[in-house]
């Protein structure tokens, strides 16, 4: 059984939140503290799900936050090899949405980044005729 365990940084909840994987029960966590209680106490929030896109879904709605900030507060931290990829096959997963891509593409993480341009190189060449050549 593989368990990754990950800091979660969601504006409210970065004081001691966490997400990970667990390959034995093949899902996606997360336990959220809001900032300045107590970390022995349950978490305000706990999610677990079979698929990162549902877990993200979770978070977004039981927290109220936008789902582009909960897949880059999770993308944020210093992933594991396996656990990048997961969270990488979202980006063309959900690029015919065209305000997704704008945003990761200017998100400041770079691998998420490289894989919003992957996708505006086969969807929206538009979008791509706006990218500096530096970035493209």
């Amino acid at each position: 059984m593989d368990v990754s365990r990950y800091a979660l940084s969601l504006p409210g909840y970065e004081q001691q939140s966490i997400w990970g994987t667990d390959s034995g029960t093949m899902s996606v966590w997360a336990y959220l503290w809001r900032n300045g209680t107590d970390g022995n106490a349950p978490p305000a929030l706990s999610v677990m799900e079979p698929t990162l896109d549902l877990a993200i879904r979770e978070i977004s709605d039981k927290a109220r936050m936008d789902y582009v900030d909960v897949f880059l507060a999770l993308a944020a931290a210093r992933l594991d090899d396996r656990d990048e990829l997961l969270l990488a096959s979202l980006v063309p997963a959900r690029g015919a949405d065209r305000a997704w891509i704008e945003r990761l593409l200017s998100c400041g993480i770079d691998w998420v980044e490289d894989e919003a341009r992957e996708v505006v190189s086969y969807r929206y060449p538009d979008i791509e005729a706006r990218i500096p050549r530096s970035q493209a």
